[in-house]
Formats: C-alpha cells, structure tokens, sequence
C-alpha cells in the first residue's frame, strides 16, 4: 500500500513538472516561452528585452522577446519581420520629421539597443531630440558660455553633460543632422556644460554630476585637448570652457567663454 502511494505521488509531481512547462493558447500566439518558475521574471529567465504576457500552465509568466516595443516609435512606424532571434525591425518617421539612428536593426540575442532611435523635429534655431530619460535642445543661435548657462537653466537644465560614450554618440548623430540644414552649413561648434574650476583645478559638470567620461580632441593637426589655448592658438584667463567642435573631429576642446557657440541645453523628464 506504501509502495502505491509513493507511486501515485511520484507520478503526480512528473506530471505537474510537465504541466508547468505548457504554454497556453495565448502563449503560442504571442511566440512566448514559459519562465523557470512562477515567482520569476522574464528578465531573470531569458535576458534583457523579455517581457511578460500572460501566464502559462501553472501560473509561470509566459515571455516574449520585445526586442523593441512596436510603438516605441513616436513620430515615426515600426515594421517588423522574421520570427524570434531572426527579427528584423524597419523603422520610417511621418512626414517632416527625421530618423535618429538606424534605419533598420535586427535582434540579437533578444536584445536591441533602440533607444537611441527616435523622430525628430530638424530645425533651427531648435532642434529637440530625447535620450534615457532626458531632453536635449539644440540651440543654433550662438551665445557665450555664461549666456548660455544662463538660457538652460531657466528653462529647468543646464548645459549638457556628457556621461557616457553612448550619449556622446547620440548627440554626434543629432548634431550631425541639424549641420545638414540649408541655413546650418556653417562650422558647428556647441557649448557643453563643462568648464575648469580654478579653486579646484579641475573640470566639473556644470549640472553638478560627476566628470568620469570625456572625449578630448588628440588628433593632428589640433594640438592634444585641453591646452588652455583658444581656438586660435592664444592663451588667456578664460579659456575654460570647453566645446564640441566638428573641426576637432567631433571631439571636445577648451576655448574661452566669452565667445559666441551654440550650445544644448539638457532637461531631466518628470
């Protein structure tokens, strides 16, 4: 009778092991697979860029690889193709407006690096683009660094902060579109919120953020950055502040901050 019992448990808790894994109708349509166990996240499970919808047998969520999100796209349409890993993403933005990144992408390993894709507006004297959380404008009106501090922060920024080469990347690309405009041709040199604090003897953020990531200009014939010296290879009290300049190659130099750059103004988004 003991035997019997151990038996007929052995056999219920293989098949609950096997219900566990089933997925349900709505599970298949999605093309999802079942996390490892009901108190786990699809994250946990599969990685970055899994989702939960719906559950499967035995109340484990039922995941779907969202490599990018088909709305994710504002301004714009997202076409998708191909079936899992293989997924190809086509993206288009409505009419007056122009794509941020690429214009296709596949997945992965289930994961897209999406966010740094989006519409925008191309347009001087402003262009808006958004990052992780922020906004960015693209001021094409040219001001010294003081005025410039001045004109984001009473909009609720500061001058930009550049923290990461992925967000250095991403305001290249957006830079690089506004320089495409008909009334924009001329060089492009922005402000950043970055200047050498003389108390210190050191650059600091002016958003008060931590200074761990740069992009110095060192390449010929530009003198290696920062040299303390003005664009025009004159030394002076000022030469402080420091801008992304495309005769640097896109790269960072100090020059003084009474001249007049554009400048973009970053906004943290509530």
């Amino acid at each position: 009778m003991l035997n019997c019992l151990y038996a007929t448990l052995i056999a219920l808790i293989i098949y609950h092991e096997a219900d566990a894994g089933k997925l349900t109708r709505q599970c298949i349509a999605s093309q999802g697979r079942c996390a490892q166990t009901k108190d786990s996240t699809c994250e946990s499970s599969f990685g970055s860029g899994w989702k939960e919808t719906g559950k499967c047998c035995n109340r484990k969520p039922c995941c779907v690889s969202q490599c990018i999100p088909i709305d994710s796209l504002k301004n714009g349409s997202v076409t998708v193709t191909g079936r899992n890993d293989g997924l190809t993403a086509h993206f288009a933005c409505d009419a007056g407006f122009v794509l941020v990144g690429n214009e296709s992408l596949s997945c992965k390993s289930s994961v897209w690096h999406w966010d740094i894709l989006q519409c925008v507006i191309r347009d001087c004297p402003t262009t808006v683009a958004y990052f992780r959380g922020y906004k960015y404008t693209f001021r094409c009106s040219t001001v010294s660094q003081y005025v410039a501090k001045g004109s984001c922060r009473s909009n609720g920024g500061h001058l930009t902060s550049i923290e990461s080469e992925d967000e250095n990347n991403f305001i290249l690309v957006v830079a690089t579109l506004i320089k495409d405009l008909p009334n924009a041709r001329e060089r492009l040199q922005y402000w950043i919120g970055l200047a050498y604090d003389d108390n210190d003897q050191s650059y600091k953020w002016e958003s008060g953020v931590p200074f761990n990531y740069s992009d110095w200009s060192q390449d010929l014939p530009n003198p290696p950055q920062p040299d303390k010296l003005d664009a025009s290879g004159r030394p002076g009290h000022d030469v402080k502040c420091v801008v992304l300049d495309q005769s640097y190659s896109n790269k960072w130099h100090d020059d003084k901050c009474s001249f007049w750059r554009r400048y973009i103004c970053k906004t943290k988004l509530t």
